[in-house]
């Protein structure tokens, strides 16, 4: 059990790795000293962990042009300098990267270097993930939401209580990163977002470059590191039951009766208020009065959540269940597993 990691991935290999190359070194370093360290504070499975920050596997969310390397490093508009695998807080070159290499390569050279340092360090070898979802960035923004979603819900079907997830926002397409952010918060199923920021100049380097106190454990998040609020927009099953059911404008007289009220603090009326907050319904005047319609995006999420239903009946695999289903099978791909350095 351990973390996963969630990263856009586009022509920049740095954006994915940074944070992994620093999430280990802390870590590493806290189990040299015996020491705990509070970056990994809330780190931890609810169903228990061996080892808080322990990492299992990472899902790159990229294009198929990427993996299939018809994009290469420098071959790609936009492109950032050739990637250098550096020393940790050095320029020291330990490998270089050359014009042509596949960017997801790199990256999984570098997060299995990783791992079997962290696993080095604890002396306990397991198997790590690699996953890809490849998107069309050339298509609507919801086919790129749905993809990621259902990986969400995929995983968090793994185990009693679903895995801890880490979503990196730093690289990748915007529409990526919004898409991971929202589909992670409706489906409450991250554990930490958060944003590195790399200097200009320095982002074609793979590991952290910088002033470093190796025996300084108290900063609990380092410069660069921005932790995003964590803020959950799920439906429990009665604000479910109600959104589901407005399949035409309805009064709130109509919609009281598929709402069942559990809690004296809250009523249809609160309900529907705090939808259209969300943007989920409009107002619109009927003859009968006012009355309640969902609005184009209130459409976009009934969807998901009938796609949720379906999803929930074959999540019991996790994320190998998802890579098996011939309806994911085209834009989930397993690209590694095994112990790192098998």
């Amino acid at each position: 059990m351990g973390v996963y990691y969630f990263a856009g991935l586009g022509l920049s290999s740095g954006a994915v790795t940074v944070p992994v190359v620093y999430h280990v070194e802390r870590l590493v370093r806290s189990l040299h000293l015996g020491m705990f360290d509070p970056f990994f504070a809330g780190s931890g499975e609810m169903s228990g962990q061996d080892l808080k920050g322990n990492i299992e596997g990472f899902v790159v969310i990229t294009t198929p042009e990427i993996l299939d390397g018809t994009i290469r490093v420098g071959t790609g508009k936009g492109q950032i300098q050739i990637p250098i695998w550096n020393e940790v807080w050095k320029k020291n070159t330990r490998k270089k990267w050359k014009e042509g290499d596949n960017i997801v390569d790199i990256v999984k050279s570098v997060c299995l270097a990783c791992c079997k340092q962290l696993q080095d360090a604890t002396g306990v070898p397991k198997d790590v993930y690699i996953y890809a979802v490849l998107l069309d960035l050339g298509s609507n923004f919801w086919d790129s939401f749905y993809k990621i979603s259902q990986v969400f819900a995929f995983l968090k079907g793994t185990g009693k209580m679903g895995k801890e997830t880490w979503i990196n926002l730093t690289g990748g397409d915007n529409r990526v990163q919004h898409a991971m952010l929202i589909a992670s918060a409706f489906q409450q199923s991250h554990s930490r977002a958060f944003y590195y920021f790399v200097e200009r100049g320095y982002e074609h380097y793979l590991a952290p470059v910088g002033s470093f106190q190796k025996n300084d454990l108290s900063n609990p998040v380092p410069d660069g590191w921005t932790d995003l609020p964590i803020i959950a927009e799920g439906m429990n099953e009665r604000h479910a039951t109600i959104f589901m059911s407005m399949d035409h404008p309805m009064s709130i007289s109509e919609l009281k009766q598929y709402y069942r009220q559990e809690n004296e603090n809250e009523n249809i009326d609160m309900i529907m208020t705090r939808f259209r907050h969300q943007g989920f319904v409009s107002l619109v005047s009927g003859k009968k009065g006012d009355l309640y319609q969902l609005s184009p995006m209130g459409k976009q999420m009934k969807a998901l959540l009938e796609k949720q239903d379906e999803w929930h009946k074959k999540r019991d695999g996790g994320l190998a269940a998802l890579v098996k289903d011939p309806d994911a099978s085209s834009w989930f791909k397993l690209v590694f597993s095994g112990k790192p350095g098998d």
